[in-house]
């Protein structure tokens, strides 16, 4: 049987959401984001472990809120240098981009 391209992308399309939904695709996605948002490695991390860290915090390290979602956990990093502080709920993430960009201005002038 012969497939059109638009059926070939309909399959890809649900391979590629079936991928996502197991560990190896959901821990490949969050990497690429990660990656993506501009977060760096030290040398003695990688990518495996950070992953597995923040999958398993059940709480924030900054406010101690506990995650009751898997997308309450951001992995929270300096902007300037890429390297990982902490495991954060959304506020304290949302907080300390707010500080993070006053400090940039700052240090600008």
């Amino acid at each position: 049987m012969v497939q059109t391209i638009e059926e070939k992308r309909e399959l890809a399309v649900i391979r590629n959401a079936e991928y996502r939904r197991t560990e190896a695709g959901h821990k490949s996605r969050k990497t690429l984001d990660w990656k993506y948002s501009g977060i760096k490695l030290k040398e003695n991390e990688d990518w495996e472990s950070v992953y597995y860290y923040v999958e398993a915090c059940d709480n924030c390290e900054s406010c101690n809120k506990i995650f009751t979602k898997s997308w309450d956990r951001h992995l929270d990093h300096d902007h300037e240098t890429g390297y990982i502080r902490d495991v954060v709920c959304n506020p304290c993430n949302s907080q300390r981009r707010v500080e993070d960009a006053k400090n940039r201005t700052i240090n600008n002038f």
